[in-house]
Formats: C-alpha cells, structure tokens, sequence
C-alpha cells in the first residue's frame, strides 16, 4: 500500500472494512474495539505510514508511570528521578504526566486511559513493574522507554545502572581492607536491581577465592515487597554491602540496637547515594548512582523516539562511584 499527503481515516476504515469510528478508536487505543479488528487497523496505518500525521499533532506531554511501591514515604531514590526528569523534559519544552500503578493494576494488567495518542505523546516507565503489565502496554503503539530497569525480550529502549560492576566494586572495596566474612542485604527475587546487584557481590567473592556464606545473606523485604525485620545471624560477618542505602540505614538500625558499632565491629556499604547515606550515624558508604545522568538520557531517548518510530531500541549503561565516608574499617581483630 502507498501513503499519499490526502490519507484519511476514511482510507484506512475502507481497506480495514470498518467504520472511520472504529479506525479513530483503534489509534487512540479506546474500548469498543476487538483485538483482532486493533491489529488490523494498526498495520494498514503502518503501511500507509499514517503514524506520521498524527505526530504532527503533539500534545506535548510525556506520561511517567511509577510502580506504588516505589512512591512510598520513605522512598527517594525514585522522587528524586522523578524531579531531574520534570526539570529536563522542560528544558525540551515538554511537560510530564505521573501516573502512580497500584499493586492491584500490575496484578491486573490494562494500559490506563492516561496512555492515549489525544492525551501524550511517549510513555516512561520508571522502576522495574511487572513484566506482564508491561506487555499490556504494547498496543498502545507509543514510544516507550524503560529507566532503570530492562526486558530484554520486549526490545523497548532502556537506561540503566550499572548494578553488577557497582556492587562488584563495593565488594572489593571491602576484601581490599582485609574483609572476607562480607554479608549482603537484599531479596533477590524482587527487582532485576537488586538480583545484578547480587551477582556483582557473588563475582567479587568468587574471584577473591571466598566461600558465599548463605547465613549472611539477609532480607528486609518479602516477596510481596512488604517491609520485614532484619535477622542477623547468630554468627556475624565482619561487613555487609546493601542493595540500597534505605536497607543499609535499617541494617545500622539494626545493629545498633545489638549493641555492634559500626565501622568498629562491622561495616556497612550501601548502594545509590541518597539522603539516606547522608542522614545515617555514622554518615554511609556507599555506591553512587547518577541519577542525573538517567533522566537526561531517558528524556533525550524518548524524544529520538518521537522523532523516528523505527529506530533502533537502545540502551544506555550509566556508571556507578564509591563514596568513601564513615562506615567502613578494616575487620576488628580477635582479641
């Protein structure tokens, strides 16, 4: 099929056996139209590359969905995001949209109605939700970029941190200073994060020839990702690296409450450099994350999105520093 300057709805309904309604419902993803009728219809638009023409009609927002559980009080890492994208996408003149997922929506996947062509132009998907929710987006047949977080088999364009090297360095931060009874904190089957951050860990241990101890691998969340009390083992490591500064914060809670001072009898390293880091006594260790940086790169990626619905997806891997306060020492020495 070729696309003329003169294609209209009317086009597209004709050669898709429907009404132009039903054409105008199916692109802008409203109920009333089956699956199989939507597919149809979006391949014909494809063809005719009419895609193009309802680009021309921007409405200049960008939505930004964020699981609940990441908008918690005492959640930062994400807020903090949140701003650096807000601050950036007006830089772009654009105007972001939040939309919060409650656990219930990703138990019970269906794009919100906030994900329509008359209502933004782009979707951002900021921290890990479910892999099925996300898979309910695809119809929707907008640019969507995926920050901090990945699904290789959806081919979406990503930003991500990188999570293995920088727990791998916090690791070897420690063994450096003479540690090898090093614990971890964090549930493994909850984000793809704390997993890669976990086999940074694994890795730097293995290739330092140390046995992973599994009594000092800790949770402070369940599967649900419901908070849950920190049980230290009743044999000690001599220093834990967190997967983030909010669980190496509980885990000081924690400690001192067992009357263990830290760096002094263990050492604690977190991950992502938050007020945590800085609220905590004494002030964290920790591995910094450029959360800059990711919002620069996912408002930049959505936007080439916008430009060229065809181009290639991409990810980008942003680096990660330690930042050296005052939580870390050497292991205490017997006697």
């Amino acid at each position: 099929m070729k696309a003329t300057q003169k294609t209209t709805l009317q086009d597209i309904a004709d050669l898709a056996g429907v009404t132009k309604m039903t054409v105008s419902k199916a692109l802008r993803n409203q109920e009333g139209v089956s699956d199989g009728v939507k597919a149809k219809i979006l391949k014909i638009a494809k063809e005719l590359h009419y895609e193009r023409y309802l680009r021309n009609s921007k409405t200049g927002y960008i939505a930004v969905l964020v699981p609940e559980v990441f908008m918690e009080t005492k959640e930062i890492f994400y807020t903090s995001i949140f701003k650096y994208l807000y601050a950036e996408a007006i830089k772009k003149n654009y105007y972001l949209t939040l939309y919060v997922v409650s656990r219930w929506e990703e138990q019970n996947p269906a794009p919100p109605s906030l994900c329509r062509a008359d209502k933004v132009d782009g979707v951002i998907l900021l921290g890990q939700l479910a892999l099925n929710y996300v898979k309910a987006l695809r119809p929707i047949a907008l640019p969507t970029v995926l920050l901090d977080f990945n699904y290789t088999n959806l081919g979406l364009s990503c930003i991500c941190t990188d999570n293995i090297e920088g727990m791998y360095k916090a690791t070897k931060y420690l063994i450096e200073r003479g540690h090898t009874k090093i614990g971890f904190v964090g549930n493994i089957r909850l984000t793809n994060s704390i997993r890669d951050r976990y086999l940074g860990y694994y890795r730097a241990l293995i290739e330092s020839g140390i046995r992973i101890d599994s009594r000092f691998i800790l949770k402070e969340r369940d599967d649900a990702n419901n908070d849950i009390g920190l049980a230290l083992p009743a044999e000690m490591p001599t220093a834990f690296v967190c997967n983030s500064d909010q669980a190496a914060f509980r885990l000081m809670e924690t400690l001192e409450k067992k009357n263990l001072r830290i760096p002094e009898d263990v050492s604690v390293i977190g991950f992502d450099d938050t007020l945590y880091s800085i609220a905590s006594h004494p002030k964290l260790t920790t591995v910094s994350v450029n959360r800059k940086s990711m919002a620069e790169n996912a408002v930049t990626m959505i936007l080439d999105l916008l430009e060229n619905s065809s181009m290639i997806p991409r990810k980008v891997v942003v680096g990660t520093a330690i930042i050296d306060r005052n939580s870390v020492a050497g292991p205490r020495r017997a006697g």
